[in-house]
């Protein structure tokens, strides 16, 4: 969205698409909180560039990802690999973000 505005980090947005892109078909069973911060940043890319036939399936994957991991389930209990602050303040903000863009 800023690239809109600013000349320079238009050189930014398609290595960025790319990257996100390539991150979000690579990891689907193994990282699935990469997978989701992936397609929300694929899907704000998409909204901006007008690609809006592309934002609808990373939305979807998204909600369904995060829903299936059980982010918004009021008696969620974090899994044993995510026993750090670190990586539960990842999951939060991950399905924070993901809530406020749905």
């Amino acid at each position: 969205m800023y690239s809109g505005i600013e000349e320079l980090a238009r050189q930014y947005v398609e290595p960025f698409r790319l990257e996100a892109n390539r991150i979000w078909s690579t990891y689907p069973p193994l990282v699935p909180r990469l997978r989701v911060v992936a397609a929300l940043y694929i899907s704000l890319g998409n909204l901006a560039q007008g690609r809006k036939d592309e934002v609808t399936g990373c939305v979807e994957d998204m909600i369904y990802q995060s829903t299936a991991m059980g982010w918004y389930d009021r008696n969620h209990r974090y899994p044993a690999d995510e026993s750090t602050l670190e990586e539960r303040k990842a999951t939060s903000y991950t399905a924070w973000g993901v809530y406020n863009w749905i």
